[in-house]
């Protein structure tokens, strides 16, 4: 089956679609996960680059900018790219570790490919951003960082911090549940729990972590 094919198949039909995934499909999952990555690096130094460095950073304020890296904006970037690729690595392991703990039986191998491919709804979304990134205008970057920065609720702005309560993020926690329930054959409420638990995990990171 053509990547094009089976991208779509998963999208429209997961239940279906993840039954064509094997351990050679791993490459596949990879490219979307590099895709994300190479396209939040991207879209994150466009979006910090539009906003006056004291702001992005306040510790830096009364520093000479000259002292300052000019390509801060870019190693911003990479953060965020690396804590994407880093969560989806652990969290794989994790989910696996999980299921068979619960009783499951699958191919760690397959499932890293199952979850790479999950993700396709964020790899959209992440070109989305790209090309927003490219056209906002600075004053509107800058309203939207100061608007984040100074929500008063530690566990709403976690909840936002993780990405999920958009038609991306939810449609991507859909493809992974129907994925676990797949490569290891779980009954639906050991692959509900599975599939929660990693975002449990980050949300705690994302409200117990200094601002």
């Amino acid at each position: 089956m053509s990547t094009i094919s089976l991208f779509w198949k998963i999208l429209r039909n997961p239940e279906e679609g993840f039954t064509n995934v094997g351990e050679e499909d791993l490459m596949k999952g990879i490219l979307v996960q590099v895709a994300i990555v190479v396209f939040a690096i991207l879209s994150t130094r466009n979006y910090m680059s539009k906003i006056p460095i004291d702001t992005l950073i306040p510790q830096l304020i009364g520093v000479d900018p000259s002292t300052v890296p000019a390509n801060i904006s870019l190693l911003l970037g990479i953060r965020v790219g690396v804590s994407i690729l880093l969560g989806w690595i652990l969290s794989t392991v994790l989910m696996h570790g999980l299921s068979y703990l619960l009783g499951g039986q699958g191919s760690i191998r397959r499932f890293f490919a199952i979850h790479g491919l999950a993700s396709f709804p964020y790899l959209i979304n992440y070109l989305i951003r790209v090309l927003d990134s490219y056209n906002i205008t600075d004053s509107a970057v800058l309203n939207y960082f100061l608007l984040n920065r100074n929500i008063d609720s530690r566990v709403f702005k976690a909840i936002l911090d993780m990405n999920l309560l958009n038609i991306f993020g939810l449609y991507t926690l859909i493809l992974v549940i129907y994925g676990i329930k797949e490569n290891y054959e779980l009954g639906r409420g050991k692959t509900l729990v599975v599939a929660i638990v990693p975002w449990l995990l980050y949300l705690a990171l994302n409200l117990f972590m200094p601002s």
